[in-house]
C-alpha cells in the first residue's frame, strides 16, 4: 500500500515538473522568436483562473450554444476597453494551454502564407477538424498542410475570385 502511494505521489511529482520545464522552454522559445519578428507584446485575457478551466467551460458553452463567433467578438472588444486601445491580437489559457487570438489581418496572413512554415494549429485544433473535414487544410501541419495549401492555390488566384458572376 504504501509502495503504490509512494509511485504515484512520484509520478505526480514528475508530471508536474515535466509540464513546468515545458512551460518555461516553450515562453522562452515564444519570447526569442518573438523578438526576431519584431513582434509587439501581447495583451492576456483569461476570465477566472489562471489555468483557464473557467475559460474552457464559457469557450465550450460558447460553441454549444452557437455564439462562438460573437464570443469572441466581445472578448476583443473587452480586451481592447482593458488596454485603452484597438487590440486585435490576445493570450488566453484554455484548460492549462496557452492560446493565442488573432483577428489581425497581418497576422492571419502570416500564419496562413507568408510565414506559414514557422507556425502550427496544434493537436487540439487538428484533432477536433479532422474527423469532419479529413486530412484537408484545417486539420494538418507541415508537408499535410504545406500540400492540401498547394492543392487549394489555383482555385484561389485573382482571376478566379474576380470571376464570381
Amino acid at each position: 500500500m504504501h509502495l503504490a502511494a509512494f509511485l504515484a505521489f512520484w509520478s505526480l511529482t514528475v508530471l508536474v515538473l515535466s509540464k513546468v520545464v515545458q512551460h518555461i522552454l516553450d515562453n522562452r522559445r515564444h519570447r526569442s522568436l518573438s523578438r526576431s519578428w519584431g513582434c509587439k507584446p501581447v495583451p492576456d485575457y483569461t476570465p477566472g483562473d489562471p489555468f483557464g478551466i473557467y475559460n474552457l467551460y464559457l469557450t465550450i458553452e460558447a460553441a454549444y450554444n452557437h455564439y462562438l463567433p460573437e464570443f469572441m467578438f466581445d472578448r476583443v472588444k473587452t480586451v481592447s476597453q482593458r488596454e485603452g486601445r484597438s487590440v486585435t491580437t490576445f493570450r488566453n489559457m484554455i484548460a492549462g494551454s496557452e492560446n493565442i487570438f488573432t483577428c489581425e489581418p497581418q497576422n492571419i496572413q502570416a500564419v496562413l502564407a507568408t510565414q506559414f512554415k514557422d507556425f502550427e494549429f496544434g493537436a487540439i485544433r487538428n484533432g477536433s477538424f479532422r474527423p469532419l473535414l479529413g486530412h484537408g487544410i484545417f486539420a494538418t501541419d507541415g508537408k499535410e498542410w504545406e500540400h492540401s495549401r498547394a492543392m487549394l492555390r489555383p482555385q484561389f488566384a485573382r482571376d478566379q475570385i474576380n470571376d464570381l458572376e
